[in-house]
């Protein structure tokens, strides 16, 4: 025991002694450091290559030539302290071939941890671009109105054949899909309509910077039914911006259990509160004369009035100019015989093939195609003009059916 505290007590007092003694390095010692960055001193107080020890550590490939050993002794096993040629003998082996394969080992060697961590961040870059490319196929097929998957097979859907094309000019993607053949490739429909919800609630913030930056707005709705029989409001929002260009954002579908004024005015309230606009910067509400919609007193403009008198209600023109457009076709008598006389000739015409055919061999190139009659809605400047070429092209057809046709 006794011993123990001694050597104990010996050692405590050798390093008090060196401390107050102080190293034995010479003074110029900081000044050659300064001039070789490399130079260090170690606990015996002698010089060595901070270097070269780091590349035997690594167990970097050294030299182990005869020329090379005095390097590799002095300055890495035992230490320098020729201190009276200490700059000759720091520039010999800072020339040496022993220092410079351990610079050039150490700068090609990397830890285990480097190398994960380049392969990591390589292939997250690499997948990167590969989402970066599934999401720009998926907008652009979008932006085309064209079917995702295009079918029951989602090998052969217009998504998976767009991405195969674009693997062509993209090597990642390429890589990315090859890779992921057993796994997980993001094209799954789930991810696809995560995407496309993703963009549009990228395109609706941008509108509503818009509408909000416009400060004032006047709402538009109107009741539609889809495909399938389902009732729902169309809500659009009308702006003027900065430059006084008068701009109609739609902003969705909104399915609805009835058509009732109370009913649609919940819709309302509901899609402000959504989309963080302000029911008192409304200045106009445009809908159609449905007494549901327009009434003075239930109404779904009354209601809104109640809470905002500003949003003046206008009846939309659009609906008044079908009305009236109806309401001349039952009510004059030539157009009505005219309309009806092209109805039954187009009928009479679409309904054979034999007819149609020999209608196409009359029609000129450039005049439009034969469509249909729609009783229930204006005919814009384009359908007039189709019905009275038809009419023409019918009289030409009876003409030419009257002088070949026998009997």
């Amino acid at each position: 025991m006794f011993k123990f505290y001694n050597d104990e007590l010996t050692k405590h007092i050798s390093v008090i002694l060196n401390y107050f003694k102080g190293n034995n390095l010479p003074k110029n010692f900081q000044t050659w450091q300064y001039k070789y960055p490399w130079l260090i001193s170690n606990s015996d107080n002698k010089a060595v290559c901070k270097t070269c020890i780091e590349a035997t550590e690594k167990n970097v490939t050294l030299p182990t030539d005869y020329r090379s050993a005095p390097s590799k002794e002095a300055f890495v096993v035992n230490g320098y302290n020729n201190w009276t040629n200490a700059v000759r003998g720091f520039k010999n082996h800072e020339s040496s071939n022993f220092h410079q394969s351990a610079i050039l080992g150490l700068s090609n060697k990397k830890t285990i941890v480097e190398s994960l961590s380049s392969a990591k961040l390589k292939e997250m870059q690499e997948a990167r671009i590969a989402l970066q490319k599934i999401f720009t196929t998926v907008l652009t097929i979008a932006k085309q109105g064209l079917a995702l998957r295009g079918g029951d097979n989602d090998e052969h859907s217009n998504l998976q054949q767009f991405l195969m094309m674009r693997t062509e000019d993209v090597p990642e993607l390429k890589k990315w899909l090859d890779k992921s053949r057993s796994g997980y490739t993001w094209t799954h429909h789930d991810i696809i309509n995560e995407m496309l919800q993703i963009m549009a609630h990228e395109i609706i913030r941008k509108y509503l910077l818009e509408i909000k930056t416009a400060k004032q707005y006047a709402l538009i709705c109107d009741e539609t039914s889809d495909i399938s029989r389902q009732e729902q409001i169309s809500i659009s929002v009308r702006i003027v911006p900065d430059n006084l260009s008068v701009k109609e954002i739609f902003l969705g579908f909104y399915a609805t259990t009835d058509t009732k004024s109370d009913t649609f005015f919940t819709i309302i309230q509901d899609f402000l509160l959504r989309f963080n606009l302000n029911m008192f910067d409304m200045r106009g509400q445009c809908y159609d004369g449905a007494s549901n919609v327009s009434g003075r007193l239930t109404g779904l403009q009354a209601r809104i009035r109640d809470i905002k008198p500003r949003a003046l209600y206008v009846h939309c023109v659009a609906h008044k100019l079908n009305l009236v457009v109806q309401d001349g076709l039952e009510n004059v008598l030539y157009a009505k015989s005219f309309i009806g006389t092209v109805k039954d000739l187009i009928n009479f015409i679409r309904d054979s093939p034999k007819r149609l055919a020999i209608y196409k061999n009359l029609q000129s190139e450039n005049a439009p195609n034969l469509s249909p009659f729609c009783p229930t809605r204006y005919l814009n400047i384009v359908s007039i003009y189709t019905y009275v070429q038809a009419k023409r092209a019918h009289c030409r057809y009876w003409s030419y059916a009257y002088r070949h046709i026998p009997g």
